[in-house]
């Protein structure tokens, strides 16, 4: 039986008590006995315990936690997260305007080579595992990385693999809980691994053929590089979803609103994958101020929103085929960007204008 404590032994109330180890044992197990509904009621009863008992207070409880890959619906994780985001919906797909898509690049020729080999050599034609495709992910982005030509930049970018990534949120009845995970890759800042606050890209690889069971995956770590960039003059953040056959883009913008991309099967569409991902590398990093100083004042990342629109189409921009404004438009956004020196990006003429897009100086071919 517990064993009542004198009034002159400590101060406390009338039903100050001391209890055995196995009834501590017992009031510790609580808050995993308690419905998830009746969680709330935690601080309550802590307080109780701790104003009329000699018992220490419960000890700090590692939040619940889930792994990212428990989400097999986009819908599901985008709920979860608080993502405004609904499938089979042209409001929430985005696409790069066709003037972007004309000359598109391709791999360079030794990469090209490397890749197709690894594709079609009948060493590695059994080899549908994720490790595989990640290598062939590999060879992509660095040499698309190669010719982005961000001399200052390419000091403090830094592509990082396996970069561990977790975002706090609360479950049905409102108590707090852990998504935690790896993402394959992470383009940011820094010198070792960036925190998810400096990354700019996320990338998620899946094995072959299994491309679409990576989105809520992928969504996960986009939403916590989102809430990690808080304190940033822009939130949103691009992502990469392959399995090396195909590939998707993804985009969250400053209202969690989700864009993905249609899928793009790599034997058909190589070109087109290409463009994406050089629109999305520059895209990403522009999005930042630390990535090279000449941008300290660009206006850019202070008008980012309108900016992204001059290359690409988002949600109901697609509902009537964009159709163009003919009336002459001033953009309040600066048109280049210069790094080391160089032309990275002009942005599209106004509207109605002839003049073509420019990405001199920004990629070679």
């Amino acid at each position: 039986m517990p064993k009542r404590t004198s009034s002159g032994d400590r101060q406390a109330g009338p039903l100050s008590v001391e209890l055995d180890e196995e009834q501590k044992a017992v009031l510790e197990l609580i808050p995993d006995l308690l419905h998830p509904s009746l969680k709330c009621l935690l601080p309550v009863l802590d307080s109780i315990r701790q104003a009329y008992i000699d018992v220490v207070p419960l000890p700090t409880r590692v939040l619940p936690t889930r792994q990212a890959t428990e989400f097999k619906r986009t819908t599901a994780a985008a709920k979860m997260l608080d993502i405004d985001y609904k499938e089979d919906d042209l409001s929430y797909i985005f696409t790069l305007k066709p003037e972007y898509l004309h000359g598109s690049g391709q791999l360079s020729e030794h990469f090209a080579v490397v890749v197709k080999d690894l594709k079609s050599s009948d060493y590695v034609s059994t080899r549908h595992d994720e490790s595989f495709c990640r290598t062939v992910l590999d060879l992509i982005i660095i040499d698309r990385l190669r010719h982005l030509e961000d001399k200052d930049a390419h000091r403090r970018l830094q592509v990082s693999a396996e970069v561990p990534m977790s975002i706090q949120v609360k479950d049905t009845y409102g108590n707090k809980e852990l998504i935690k995970g790896r993402a394959d890759w992470a383009l940011g800042y820094g010198i070792d691994k960036p925190h998810m606050g400096a990354i700019l890209l996320v990338v998620e690889a899946k094995p072959y053929e299994s491309a679409a069971i990576g989105m809520p995956q992928l969504l996960v770590y986009m939403a916590a590089v989102y809430e990690a960039r808080k304190d940033h003059v822009n939130q949103s953040v691009f992502g990469m979803l392959s399995d090396s056959k195909e590939f998707r883009f993804a985009f969250l913008d400053e209202n969690k609103k989700l864009f993905i991309t249609e899928s793009f099967a790599w034997v058909t569409k190589q070109s087109t994958i290409i463009a994406y991902l050089d629109m999305v590398l520059i895209n990403a990093i522009e999005s930042s101020p630390h990535t090279t100083p000449q941008k300290e004042n660009n206006r850019i990342i202070l008008n980012y929103p309108e900016y992204l629109e001059k290359q690409w189409r988002f949600g109901s921009q697609l509902d009537d085929g964009w159709i163009e404004d003919d009336e002459e438009e001033e953009y309040d956004v600066v048109d280049v960007v210069s790094i080391g020196g160089r032309v990275v990006l002009t942005a599209p003429a106004c509207r109605g204008s002839s003049s073509s897009p420019n990405l001199a100086g920004g990629l070679k071919n």
